[in-house]
């Protein structure tokens, strides 16, 4: 059980080497005199080749790497898709795509090395700000100005939380709210009379009491040997959103004239007296914080699992990929609303704005505005279309304004490209996953979101000195309280640690005054 309690927290300092370059030239001969009319008609050719090389020098493509997260299928090593983009924006980049579920450390790494790409994403979760404190990063607000595709598609809200010191430090990552749904065994709701279905509709934001959520999981237990389960702690998102919280530190919530911490609202300690029943009653999969997707797949497969909670494309993976029904050719997962909790209907994520990260332009690039200006390209149009859909004629077919994506434009790799995104662009969604893409419409533009309001903060020194001491604290009592560990009659002792030893109280005072101050809140 101890593995469970293990969070790392890793904090690295950035060091900055600057490089000096020198420049050579040779010395020229002396010209030989001319009269003045062959002097202005030399000069004027001069001029001219000068001009000419100049031209030749602004026009060599600007090459630069370009890091940035991707858990899908690998480009192929003749990518035509990136030679297109290349020859629009008059670039050469070098993708620099690290194992997903390394991805934060890999890019600290290559940070702390002090030798990093031009272009990095920076995902949900990764601390940018500290770091571009310290100098690894510039700032983008001059160059926004000429990238019209991003301020078109940009939410103005969105820049508020890349704010800081007075600067706009990157490009918003667009992507659709809520990525991650609820799924069910359909088919066995109907078998152990739980009714005929649960399946969420869209434009039907229907949810079941906890009563039956509780009833169901333990008939799934006893008559089908199935759990909840899920890949890593944030499984248990929509068990905590049923009673309005979510299991995330640096969360905070307004409630009247006050703001809570989420992690010491006293409805954590609700979700948590909840949750620790159906962990205790063997409902919930014991391997969920440490389940890889593979792990939770196989589960899927071997009938082990009658609920979980993952990303969007559950349904496309048991069917077209596992073809769990040339095995069990009753098996129909269907996407579900979280239980309502005591306090109405529940939140089945905590992300309070439609983003999938921040890209931020490294201190040294050459010409920070190029690569404004390439990522504006991709953001609409000729290059959306490019990165999002590949190339017309291989990849899609227009009928009108409609594309229809052919075999080989339904290849994974093929957006790889495709970062800047739209909130919800329903045509590309439906051409890639047909119907299988409602369960992504549903969760972009239907589900209930827990706001963050502290979304992005700007860590001050107690929370650089604490935070990280801090947050994993929480998250190792929130599992201990979840798996018995520790139990709940020591959850003030919990509250009073937090705030007396890793600065809690403190903590949250800095950060509310921060958001005081850059006027995010009143």
């Amino acid at each position: 059980m101890k593995k469970w309690t293990k969070w790392l927290t890793v904090v690295l300092v950035v060091c900055l080497v600057g490089n000096m370059l020198a420049g050579c030239t040779k010395k020229k001969e002396e010209p030989p005199k001319t009269s003045g009319s062959q002097e202005a008609s030399s000069k004027k050719e001069d001029t001219k080749k000068e001009s000419d090389t100049q031209k030749e020098k602004v026009e060599e493509p600007y090459e630069f790497e370009w890091m940035f997260a991707w858990m899908r299928e690998f480009p192929p090593d003749n990518d035509p898709i990136k030679a297109k983009i290349e020859e629009a924006t008059n670039t050469k980049f070098t993708p620099v795509i690290p194992p997903f579920n390394e991805y934060g450390e890999k890019v600290q790494i290559q940070i702390a090395s002090g030798k990093y790409p031009d272009l990095i994403q920076f995902i949900p979760g990764m601390d940018w700000k500290t770091l571009a404190q310290q100098g690894a990063f510039t700032p983008v607000d001059e160059y926004i100005g000429g990238a019209g595709n991003i301020q078109k598609n940009v939410p103005e809200n969105h820049w508020d939380i890349l704010k800081m010191d007075g600067n706009i430090w990157g490009i918003p990552v667009l992507n659709v709210r809520t990525p991650s749904q609820m799924f069910v065994r359909n088919d066995w709701v109907k078998e152990l009379g739980f009714g005929d279905e649960w399946e969420d509709k869209l434009g039907v934001e229907e949810s079941m009491p906890l009563e039956d959520f509780h009833n169901l999981l333990k008939a799934m237990k006893e008559k089908k040997g199935a759990t909840y389960s899920g890949v890593g702690v944030n499984s248990l998102t929509p068990l905590f959103g049923a009673f309005g919280i979510v299991a995330s530190s640096n969360f905070y919530i307004e409630e009247g004239n006050e703001y809570f911490r989420i992690t010491q609202h006293p409805r954590m300690k609700e979700a948590l007296e909840w949750i620790h029943m159906l962990y205790s009653e063997g409902l919930i999969d014991p391997e969920i914080i440490t389940n890889r997707r593979e792990q939770l797949d196989n589960k899927a497969i071997q009938g082990k699992v009658g609920m979980m909670f993952d990303i969007w494309n559950v349904p496309f993976r048991m069917y077209e990929q596992h073809k769990i029904q040339d095995t069990d050719p009753n098996a129909k997962w269907v996407r579900i609303n979280p239980p309502e909790g005591p306090y109405g209907p529940g939140y089945m994520t905590a992300n309070s704005r439609v983003m999938d990260g921040v890209f931020l332009i490294s201190s040294k690039a050459k010409h920070p505005e190029k690569l404004v200006q390439f990522l504006d390209y991709l953001q609409d149009g000729e290059g959306y279309t490019l990165s999002q859909y590949g190339i017309e004629g291989e990849h899609y077919n227009k009928q009108g304004d409609i594309i229809e994506l052919t075999e080989a434009g339904k290849a994974e790799w093929v957006a790889v490209y495709g970062k800047l995104r739209k909130i919800w662009d329903h045509g590309f969604w439906y051409s890639k996953y047909d119907d299988y893409a409602e369960n992504l419409e549903d969760a972009a533009m239907e589900n209930r979101v827990l706001s963050n309001i502290a979304e992005a903060f700007t860590p001050g020194p107690i929370w650089k000195q604490y935070g990280a001491d801090l947050d994993r604290y929480e998250q190792e009592m929130i599992l201990k309280f979840i798996t018995g560990e520790e139990k709940l009659n020591k959850w003030d002792d919990y509250v009073k640690t937090a705030n007396e030893t890793y600065h809690a109280k403190e903590i949250g005072e800095e950060i509310i005054n921060g958001l005081k101050a850059d006027g995010r809140i009143k």
